[in-house]
């Protein structure tokens, strides 16, 4: 069996190409000539795609989060909309039989009258994928389901995480601080990876997954770590971020299929291990 991974490079595609090779899957990247494709050129992403006939795609390729391109929205709507798009099209055009598309729970961050709204650009980018993800179900044979990642934490994070950052506060003596008014959705990589793997084969593809394990405040996030790791906890009323609707939480709803799910307590320890010592300037 092969899969094609879009943003296979990246923080979570990383992980989940090495539970895919564990599982015995064949994987490959949306690359030309060893070379990355951009998921904006159609006819590019088009003919990769055809020629590697993959059974499955994962489309995890894409602005990854809210804290980028914060300068440039057009950016961000350009290439998590239209290289989305092109993703989808190309799938179904090559008679991929199965898609997983990695959508945010960015998307559900506020109170809206009727359902959660986004809280950013990047949020509302994710919404207008898992729309595609549901035109291209309805319209065409392929089985797509879009999975709505968590706060991602774990080896391999490099861009800004709330619950690395707290974590390094802790390790470095400095006060933990959090944002009262703030709740956060948070996985594990390779809890994320395990699912994300796991619904290449399951027999019966839900439309939407929750890739979140808890959905702890920052309060409770702040307090667990001053009491695995000590120091004192400074609160702050923030942006409220709240997720109101709720996940169903992977350890509940989708835990058949990744098993036992990362902790925060257990998660705490191994962040903290992955912090780097302050240096001389900071001590």
């Amino acid at each position: 069996m092969k899969a094609l991974v879009t943003g296979r490079r990246g923080f979570i595609g990383t992980a989940l190409q090495h539970r895919l090779e564990e599982l015995g899957w064949e994987v490959v990247g949306l690359e030309h000539d060893d070379a990355r494709v951009d998921i904006r050129d159609a006819e590019l992403v088009r003919s990769v795609i055809a020629h590697a006939a993959p059974d499955v795609v994962f489309h995890l390729a894409g602005v990854s989060g809210p804290m980028l391109l914060t300068d440039d929205p057009g950016a961000v709507v350009d290439i998590n909309c239209v290289g989305t798009l092109n993703v989808i099209r190309a799938a179904a055009d090559s008679g991929v039989a199965r898609l997983i598309y990695g959508a945010s729970v960015a998307a559900y961050a506020t109170e809206g009258v009727g359902e959660p709204l986004a809280d950013s650009v990047y949020g509302l980018t994710k919404k207008f994928g898992e729309m595609l993800a549901d035109f291209y179900r309805a319209t065409t044979p392929m089985q797509i389901s879009s999975v709505r990642i968590g706060s991602t934490y774990g080896e391999g994070r490099e861009t800004f995480n709330p619950l690395h950052e707290m974590v390094r506060q802790a390790v470095h003596g400095e006060p933990i601080r959090c944002n009262e008014n703030q709740r956060e959705p948070i996985v594990w990589v390779r809890d994320c990876a395990q699912l994300l793997a796991a619904l290449a084969t399951v027999e019966h593809l839900q439309p939407t997954y929750d890739a979140v394990t808890e959905l702890p405040t920052h309060r409770q996030i702040a307090e667990t770590i001053a009491a695995q790791l000590g120091g004192e906890t400074e609160t702050f009323g923030g942006e409220e971020v709240w997720y109101p609707r709720g996940f169903r939480l992977l350890g509940d709803a989708a835990g058949s299929l990744i098993g036992q799910p990362m902790r925060l307590p257990e998660a705490i320890i191994r962040i903290a291990g992955l912090v780097p010592e302050p240096s001389a300037a900071t001590k």
